[in-house]
C-alpha cells in the first residue's frame, strides 16, 4: 500500500487512490522495474490520450536496416524508461512538435515505422534537421530514433 491510498488494479491499471493525480499502467511499473526514476511517472502520466508519444530517445550510434532498428528500440532502455518503440510518421511529427528532441539537428535519417505500400520492402524515413522524409529499401542503413 502506498500511505494515505489504497490502491486497487482497473483495466490494467493500479489507481493510487483520490489523493493521486495519476495511475500506474503496466508500462509504467516496467519502467520502475527496469531501475527508472520515481519522478519520471509523469511523463507517462502526462502522454497524451490515445497513447501518444511524448519522448524521443537519442539518435543510434550506428546505423542499421529496418528489421534491427526495431529491435533496438523494443530493447532499449534510456532515461530509465524501456518502453520504446519505432515512430509512425505521424508519431515523430508529433514529438517533435510538443517537445525538445535531444540532438535535434542531426541531418542523418532514421527509421519510421511505415512501410510505403502492403507487401513492399521500403519504409519511410526521416530526417530531424529539415523534416524531409523519402523512402527507403529495408536492407539499407540508416539510423534509429525511438518514440515512447
Amino acid at each position: 500500500t502506498i500511505d494515505g491510498t489504497s490502491t486497487a488494479l482497473t483495466s490494467g491499471e493500479i489507481d493510487l487512490g483520490p489523493a493521486a493525480d495519476d495511475s500506474l499502467t503496466a508500462a509504467m511499473v516496467q519502467t520502475l522495474a527496469g531501475g527508472g526514476m520515481a519522478d519520471s511517472l509523469h511523463t507517462h502520466a502526462a502522454q497524451a490520450s490515445g497513447g501518444e508519444p511524448t519522448m524521443m530517445s537519442s539518435e543510434s550510434l550506428s546505423s542499421m536496416n529496418v528489421g534491427a532498428a526495431l529491435r533496438y528500440c523494443r530493447d532499449l532502455t534510456e532515461g530509465g524508461f524501456v518502453d520504446w518503440r519505432i515512430p509512425t510518421f505521424a508519431e515523430a511529427i508529433s514529438v517533435v512538435q510538443i517537445t525538445a528532441v535531444q540532438n535535434d539537428i542531426s541531418n542523418q535519417y532514421f527509421w519510421l515505422a511505415e512501410r510505403i505500400s502492403p507487401g513492399s520492402d521500403k519504409y519511410a524515413v526521416m530526417r530531424l534537421s529539415d523534416g524531409y522524409s523519402s523512402n527507403s529499401s529495408g536492407n539499407t542503413s540508416w539510423r534509429a530514433r525511438c518514440v515512447r
